[in-house]
């Protein structure tokens, strides 16, 4: 274990100590981390600092056979923000054979979670208490899960992720106590309520064949609050759940509040303009309260930086905190979305924006005439809203536009907005257009290995064959899986054009889609390629053979002119691809997405 380790692992342990009253009971602690471990199945240095907690004990059904078929353990971490729970199953024979609601005949593991330890409510589960099933399942790894109690919102934030192993599978799962518990806050410094259980499924069926649990016992219901243990959330040494929330953008009142470290007995505040903060950014030195106010108020439209030492009895141990930030809310509109300058805006956008102080009403100017939007006249005049959002409706793609918004005050006072332009996207496949049926099915038009003979497979294999959950823009994507492990070792999806495609037009320069990958992919190069109608072709690799491991849309541009040697007005085909086509060699698997593909130009000026 490293030095840095041995410290938090310390850290945490005297934080417990200090924190639990005497008489409470806890069968271990759950460490707060720093650093959060990566959600993506792997078992980071982090994890060293979590105790194992073994499920071992049999809860009576089915024969039981030995460990290497039906054993695990599990640990947990925590920080202000999420708990963080690995689940390591030992199973060496694997099965999914059933729908999802009925999973729990399947290889899986279920988590137990009580944010009022209601293990001492007289037998009640309390409403918060959640039960979550996590399927062994290749095809779908980090989706694959379920909630018992049948909440909604008990899903909200859940990120999970699934890995085989050589003994089993593994999953890593990251909860928001947002979700957990009840007003979103970390429970610093209490006793939950935790059980983990492992299904175990050798012969498939609508039945398993063993289950093992950590903390119940033989013959106890799943529903039953007894059944769990409980788990010692660890208070952070540092200041943690600052309020305003760090990056706030509308923040009023200098009134500064934090959840204190585990150890505190003072605390330092410190308040700038830039994130170097010092002796001279030393505004409340030696406070009591986890809340501070700043009397000397904080200017509208204006970024700080904020900070919070926690200091312990002693005086001298001096615990830094994490630099904050958020901005005053300001005089005029601000903060717009899309931003100034934007060139990749969707023709049916929602204008947004943060409200001005002391604003009830916004008047909106827009439109394609700089002039126009600048005097406030015409068509550009779109009259006032109650809500900080305007739909300018359907727009022309590949197209700038102009966009200002003054603030009306209580009195009718007005503050005149700043100017503001974007431009729109001109879309090659937005991946909205494809369906089910035969004859737009998406792998009709995006030619994958099944064709082509590599690699790919663009869509599922049934219905619905577009990706309607991870998307960017509308209600689809397109999934690609690549498998490079045999022969040609590079995957492709091509879409040839009913007819040639101009892309000279409307001074458009830039290739534009969006692209989002899994943890669990293997790491390939991502290309592009077109081909001109006399067969002339360029590729264009992505910098980073990581992205295809990227869980979030990542915007990809692309020069035009990247594509040198291919006539950009009779484009006639268009590749996406992952592995080294020019040099073909065994380079793993994976899915991506591929949302919002488009040509773009760069946004009027606004000044």
């Amino acid at each position: 274990m490293g030095r840095k380790l041995s410290y938090l692992f310390c850290a945490a342990i005297i934080c417990s100590l200090c924190a639990v009253s005497a008489g409470q009971e806890r069968d271990f602690d759950i460490p707060n981390v720093g650093t959060p471990p990566a959600i993506d199945g792997e078992i980071d240095e982090i994890w060293e600092i979590a105790s194992q907690q073994f499920m071992t004990i049999n809860t009576g059904e089915g024969p039981y056979s030995d460990a290497a078929d039906c054993s695990g353990h599990f640990r947990a971490l925590c920080d202000s923000e999420y708990m963080y729970v690995l689940i390591d199953v030992n199973d060496n024979q694997l099965n999914q054979d059933t729908a999802l609601e009925n999973g729990w005949q399947d290889d899986s593991a279920e988590f137990y979670f009580d944010g009022n330890n209601s293990k001492a409510a007289q037998g009640e589960i309390d409403e918060r208490a959640f039960q979550y099933r996590f399927n062994w399942n290749p095809e779908e790894p980090d989706t694959y899960f379920y909630e018992y109690f049948h909440r909604p919102e008990s899903l909200e934030g859940v990120e999970a992720m699934m890995v085989t192993t050589d003994t089993g599978y593994r999953y890593e799962i990251r909860f928001p106590w947002a979700t957990l518990m009840a007003g979103g806050a970390m429970p610093a410094g209490q006793l939950i309520g935790i059980d983990c259980f492992i299904n175990d499924d050798d012969d498939g069926g609508d039945s398993r064949e063993h289950q093992v649990a950590w903390h119940a016992t033989e013959g106890v219901g799943w529903n039953t609050p007894s059944m769990w243990g409980t788990a010692f959330v660890v208070a952070p040494v540092t200041a943690s759940s600052p309020d305003p929330a760090n990056g706030a953008m509308d923040v009023v009142m200098p009134l500064f509040r934090w959840t204190a470290g585990g150890t505190a007995a003072f605390h330092d505040v410190y308040l700038g303009t830039t994130p170097e903060l010092g002796a001279d950014q030393l505004v409340g030195p030696r406070q009591f309260l986890t809340m501070f106010y700043y009397p000397a108020g904080v200017e509208p439209g204006v970024t700080y930086y904020w900070r919070v030492d926690e200091i312990e009895a002693d005086g001298v141990t001096v615990h830094t905190g994490d630099v904050w930030t958020f901005t005053a809310q300001a005089l005029t509109a601000y903060n717009p979305d899309p931003a100034n300058g934007s060139n990749t805006v969707p023709t049916a956008p929602d204008l947004t924006w943060l409200g001005g102080k002391d604003a009830i009403k916004h008047q909106v100017y827009f439109g394609d005439s700089y002039e126009a939007v600048e005097q406030g006249t015409g068509d550009a005049d779109k009259g006032e809203v109650s809500d900080p959002t305007f739909a300018p409706g359907d727009l022309e793609g590949a197209a700038g536009y102009f966009w200002r918004v003054d603030e009306i005050g209580p009195t009718g006072d007005v503050v005149r907005g700043e100017m503001w332009s974007f431009s729109t996207l001109l879309a090659v496949d937005d991946m909205e257009s494809y369906t089910d049926e035969e004859g737009s099915r998406i792998y009709e038009t995006w030619i994958d290995g099944w064709t082509n003979e590599t690699g790919s497979t663009v869509g599922y294999i049934e219905a619905p064959f577009a990706e309607q959950n991870v998307v960017h823009g509308g209600g689809q994507s397109m999934p690609l899986d690549y498998n490079n492990v045999n022969s040609p070792f590079y995957s492709e999806a091509e879409q040839a054009f009913s007819s040639n495609q101009d892309w000279t037009v409307k001074d458009v320069d830039t290739l534009v889609l969006y692209v989002q990958g899994k943890a669990a992919n293997d790491a390939a190069p991502l290309y592009v390629a077109l081909e001109d109608s006399s067969g002339s072709t360029a590729t264009v690799v992505h910098p980073d053979a990581e992205i295809v491991k990227s869980g979030k849309w990542n915007e990809w541009k692309i020069p035009l002119s990247d594509f040198a040697g291919v006539n950009l007005a009779r484009v006639r085909t268009m590749y996406i691809g992952v592995g080294d086509k020019a040099n073909p060699t065994a380079d793993g698997d994976g899915r991506i997405f591929i949302d919002d593909i488009g040509l773009a130009k760069p946004a009027p000026a606004a000044q």
